[in-house]
Formats: C-alpha cells, sequence, structure tokens
C-alpha cells in the first residue's frame, strides 16, 4: 500500500507542476487513487478474519467514510 500511495502521489504531483492543473493532475491519477483506496476494504476483511485486533463499527465506519469522500471527489472532479 506504501508503493500504492507514493505512486499515485508522485504521478500526482508530476503532473500539477508541469500543467498547473488540479484537474489534469486528478484526470492522470484517478485510477490510481481508485484502485488503493477502494483496496482499503481488505482492512475490514482482516477485522473480520482475526487479523487486526479492532472493532468491525469503527473499521467500517472509516473505511466507509474514505470511500465516500473518493466518491464524492470523482463525481464533482468528473462533471465540473
Amino acid at each position: 500500500m506504501f508503493f500504492g500511495w507514493f505512486w499515485f502521489f508522485s504521478v500526482f504531483l508530476i503532473t500539477l507542476i508541469t500543467t498547473f492543473s488540479y484537474v489534469s493532475a486528478y484526470e492522470k491519477s484517478k485510477r490510481i487513487l481508485q484502485v488503493f483506496q477502494y483496496g482499503a476494504v481488505m482492512e475490514i476483511i482482516h477485522v473480520m478474519v482475526g487479523f487486526v485486533p479492532s472493532a468491525l463499527g469503527t473499521t467500517f465506519m472509516q473505511v466507509q467514510s474514505r470511500l465516500v469522500v473518493v466518491f464524492l471527489l470523482q463525481f464533482f472532479v468528473y462533471n465540473y
């Protein structure tokens, strides 16, 4: 996950510096963001299986809130 987030940040930052546009930087890096953010669902599975001693409800709320933010970002950047 670290390398995925590093890859996303690198692509986003390089595009932002070269184009000076948040929209084009997001368009170039949005698939990377989607893959690694939706990969966070594995956190819920790890709690369910017992790999991580955390509460399922808390973990579910944290992951769900991040996915909602990514979804809203995708919706508003794409449509405006």
